[in-house]
C-alpha cells in the first residue's frame, strides 16, 4: 500500500521493522580549545529521514566538561549566531541532559541516546557545535548518527480495517 502521503505522525506509529535498513554516519575531529562548529556528513541527508540513534565519545586530557548541539544546516556556520540560526535537533526537549540545547558530556565516556526522531532535513546537513566548559583544553570526539529512511510503501496486511 502507498502511504506516501501519510503525515509523519501517522508514519512514526508502524513498527520499527518497517523502515528498513539502518545506516551509521560517523564522523571524528579535533574540536579546538575555543567554541567551533563544523559540518558532519559531506553529501545532502535524504528529504525526510528517521534517527534512531546518537552515540558520542570524547577523547582529552583533563577531567573537564564538554558541551555539544546538534542541528540540521545547509553549510558550516562561521560563528555563534549563524549556528543558533540552524533548526535544533533537540531545542531543549531532554530534560536535564540540555542546557539551552546543549547535551553536557563527562570526560573521556560513551553516550549513548537512543530515539525514534522523524526529522525533514529538505538536503540539509547535520552540523555540530562543540566546546570545553573551561576552553583550555582540544577536545577528540567521535559521533555516529543511526539513520534511516521513512517508509512509502508497507505490505498490505499492515492495515487493519
Amino acid at each position: 500500500m502507498d502511504i506516501s502521503k501519510w503525515g509523519l505522525s501517522q508514519i512514526m506509529q508502524l513498527p520499527d521493522h518497517l523502515f528498513g535498513r539502518r545506516w551509521p554516519l560517523i564522523y571524528s575531529s579535533t574540536f579546538p580549545a575555543l567554541v567551533t562548529s563544523e559540518r558532519l556528513v559531506n553529501d545532502p541527508l535524504p528529504e525526510r529521514i528517521v534517527l534512531w540513534e546518537i552515540r558520542w565519545y570524547c577523547e582529552f586530557l583533563g577531567n573537564v566538561v564538554n558541551y555539544v548541539k546538534f542541528a540540521l544546516g545547509d553549510h558550516v556556520p562561521a560563528n555563534d549566531a549563524e549556528f543558533n540560526a540552524f533548526e535544533r535537533i533537540f531545542p531543549g526537549d531532554l530534560g536535564n541532559l540540555v542546557n539551552e540545547g546543549a547535551i553536557e558530556i563527562d570526560s573521556e565516556n560513551e553516550f549513548i541516546l537512543p530515539m525514534r526522531k522523524p526529522l525533514v532535513t529538505s538536503g540539509r546537513r547535520f552540523a555540530i557545535q562543540a566546546w570545553s566548559a573551561w576552553g583550555l583544553v582540544p577536545v577528540k570526539m567521535t559521533f555516529t548518527f543511526l539513520i534511516s529512511s521513512i517508509p512509502r510503501e508497507i505490505p498490505d496486511c499492515l492495515i487493519f480495517p
